[in-house]
């Protein structure tokens, strides 16, 4: 059910469970950012699909670092697949916007919002009240440090970028995720260099 419609839920997830094949849930709109998206959830579906073969069910979960490590490989090879191919400029350039996005997202973003949730978790700690009020003021004044006064971006921009990661309140997820996306590149560059011994 890869077909967008205005009623279906926006995102893309793998799931399933030990004993069946995972499932992605997709909407794909035939362009670079759905092939991308993809590429991603394939990977936590192979990622799924060969810990269910190997492991019994009891052991065959994984955590969220590894389990990013995998899906980011996958996007990671095909840039760096389709970049090496000849390709025209129309679509050299937007593989490019793809990475940079990707990349600012996952390795500039993330590390902010894991310091945002450190405040968070310091003020619950310290007993004071977390509010929408709070969260986006402790939000914008982590994207201003991690902006060095070299951006000027409208104050509800930097106070509501919380709000576009759902995933923002399991516990450290940004965290995880930008560790797995770094070393998910780590591992693509000698695969994609096809240093011998990389893909054993």
């Amino acid at each position: 059910d890869a077909d967008p419609r205005p009623t279906k839920r926006g995102g893309a997830y793998s799931t399933g469970i030990p004993g069946t094949r995972p499932f992605i849930f997709v909407s794909y709109g035939d362009d670079l950012a759905s092939a991308s998206t993809l590429v991603h959830e394939l990977g936590h579906s192979l990622h799924s699909a060969l810990t269910n073969d190997a492991q019994p069910w009891d052991t065959s979960d994984y955590p969220s670092f590894l389990a990013e490590v995998a899906s980011n490989l996958g996007q990671a090879l095909m840039r760096g697949y389709l970049l090496a191919q000849p390709l025209d400029r129309e679509l050299e350039l937007s593989l490019l916007h793809e990475a940079l996005v990707n990349l600012y997202r996952y390795l500039f973003q993330m590390p902010h919002l894991a310091q945002l949730e450190v405040t968070l978790h310091e003020r619950a700690w310290a007993g004071d009240p977390i509010t929408a009020t709070t969260i986006c003021d402790a939000c914008r004044g982590a994207f201003e440090r991690g902006f060095g006064g070299r951006v000027e971006a409208p104050d509800d921009d930097l106070a509501l970028v919380w709000i576009g990661f759902p995933h923002l309140f399991q516990p450290f997820y940004t965290f995880q995720y930008t560790s797995g996306i770094a070393a998910a590149h780590a591992l693509a560059r000698p695969l994609l260099a096809g240093e011998p011994g990389a893909r054993e």
